[in-house]
């Protein structure tokens, strides 16, 4: 898949959901002002591998189905790189990113090596935030009742994965007798 280095972009944008490695619905979607001054909704944001000839790296990409052609933003790219354009050609840290071709340059993605996109889709996870359980908030807020902390707290909080609210808790037990 062919992506299109954009220096007016002020995000990486894609328009492929099976290319990120690691993947969220956003909340509420984030609209994408376009050239030609239409809009079209992001509705995920994730991480992305990019494989270059001589180096890989990931970025942080909004999903945008509805675009025609995904897009590598320039500064977002220079907040963590040496970007440079020599000959026609654009290089991230002296390595070659894309090249000028009809006017755009254009990056296509070097063979995939799936052991590595592995490697980091687990080093990704591992460094990701766990959200709290119910339970673990149940503790922490004075052993209130769940329905109570879904009353008080956006689901954002939670996680709704792994929780023992149907076992009674023993403090809770303990303080009723």
């Amino acid at each position: 898949m062919e992506w299109i280095i954009d220096s007016g972009a002020s995000h990486h944008l894609c328009r492929n959901r099976s290319l990120f490695v690691m993947f969220e619905r956003l909340p509420k979607p984030i609209l994408v002002h376009l050239g030609d001054n239409s809009t079209i909704p992001a509705i995920a944001a994730g991480m992305i591998y990019l494989p270059l000839v001589e180096r890989e790296i990931l970025i942080e990409a909004l999903f945008v189905p509805q675009l025609q052609t995904s897009l590598i933003s320039i500064s977002q790219l220079s907040k963590t790189y040496e970007i440079t354009f020599k000959n026609a050609i654009c290089f991230i840290e002296n390595c070659k990113l894309g090249s000028l071709a009809d006017e755009l340059y254009r990056f296509v993605p070097h063979k995939t090596n799936t052991s590595m996109v592995k490697s980091i889709t687990r080093s990704v996870e591992a460094n990701t935030a766990v959200l709290p359980t119910i339970d673990l908030w149940h503790q922490r807020l004075g052993h209130l009742s769940h329905q109570t902390l879904r009353t008080l707290l956006p689901s954002s909080a939670y996680s709704s994965t792994m929780s023992t609210e149907s076992l009674p808790c023993e403090i809770c037990v303990k303080s009723k007798h």
